[in-house]
């Protein structure tokens, strides 16, 4: 376990948001464009989603790594 590590893995939250909002957009605009994307954008949607989700599991990961490491409690995410 490496906190210098855990600190450069953490994603900004709003970095991860600004993305995220930036994809639903675009994948509203093409199924706005073309009812053949909805299917696609739908899941595109889905997929950002999950990888928000999966970003949150990885900070809260490396907060408890540095929590284990320092006794310091911090808020990376």
């Amino acid at each position: 376990m490496n906190v210098e590590k855990a600190n450069q893995i953490s994603i900004p939250i709003e970095q991860i948001e600004t993305l995220r909002k930036e994809i639903v957009e675009d994948c509203r605009l093409a199924m706005k464009e073309d009812t053949k994307n909805v299917f696609n954008g739908a899941e595109c949607i889905s997929v950002m989603m999950h990888l928000k989700r999966i970003a949150d599991y990885a900070s809260n990961i490396c907060e408890r790594v540095i929590y284990i490491q320092t006794g310091q409690i911090v808020e990376l995410g």
